[in-house]
């Protein structure tokens, strides 16, 4: 019988899971010394010009070493990115991952710009800005004083940044520029006359394919092109694996720091 973590982990849907795993990796490869910070973060020059072409992913993979910071950040990064993929993604795992391809992109390209060498809080607060914007009506309660609907709680939580750190929180402000031009072009701007109807930000078809070739298997051959027997009918596909379950989000954000209900 799997223990509660190993039954949680594999709740956990593909591409939330996935990057948990490596986020856990990453972390461990830099306590145990086989890595260094400084071979995980960004840098234009080492990355093109020297061919490090990893640090274009361990960047978003890093939140410091292990710690009760670690532990806040991860948390809230796998909370909110898995409440997406399950909500208003579900069932859409290729466009999820494009989601986050798209975010990371324009998080490097800030980051010639700014000075941010890490960009996993910043990607943390474009998947929480996005969670906040696509469930307005759900309430957060915040030490028992205060309660607020979601599309506030981004700039709540920068604001403890803030008192906590404080630092002029950059990395948060640019994930939730970055979330909100994603939720614009993506939710608000193909509603708008204008627009024509058209989504600028459409998950490529062949970006489509390989992310389910990836996750699934192969589709199936259509009947006029799969494999024949000697008798001339088609063979028949294996069925495709079944999809993993569904969990409803959890009542808690974190405890006795952060609470939802509807």
């Amino acid at each position: 019988m799997p223990s509660p973590i190993e039954q949680w982990y594999r709740e956990v849907p593909p591409i939330s899971r996935i990057y948990l795993t490596a986020l856990i990796a990453v972390t461990l490869a830099a306590h145990i010394g086989s890595v260094t910070m400084f071979q995980l973060y960004y840098d234009f020059e080492l990355t093109f010009f020297r061919g490090q072409l990893w640090r274009l992913f361990t960047t978003f993979l890093y939140f410091g070493p292990f710690s009760f910071n670690w532990a806040f950040h991860t948390y809230f990064m796998v909370q909110y990115m898995r409440d997406l993929e399950e909500g208003s993604f579900r069932n859409r795992s290729a466009d999820f991952l494009w989601f986050l391809v798209l975010s990371g992109v324009l998080l490097l390209a800030c980051s010639a710009v700014f000075t941010t060498p890490f960009q996993a809080p910043a990607l943390s607060f474009v998947i929480i800005y996005v969670w906040a914007q696509r469930n307005p009506h759900v309430l957060l309660n915040l030490l028992g004083l205060f309660t607020f609907r979601a599309p506030y709680f981004p700039f709540v939580m920068i604001g403890i940044s803030y008192l906590f750190n404080n630092q002029f929180p950059v990395q948060s402000l640019l994930g939730l520029a970055v979330g909100h031009l994603y939720y614009f072009l993506e939710d608000v701007w193909p509603h708008n006359p204008a627009s024509g109807q058209r989504r600028w930000l459409s998950t490529p078809p062949v970006f489509e394919r390989l992310v389910s070739a990836l996750l699934h298997g192969p589709r199936p051959l259509p009947i006029d092109e799969a494999p024949l027997h000697e008798s001339g009918e088609a063979v028949p596909s294996p069925p495709a694996p079944a999809a993993a379950g569904l969990r409803q989000r959890p009542g808690n954000l974190v405890a006795d720091l952060v609470s939802d209900s509807d």
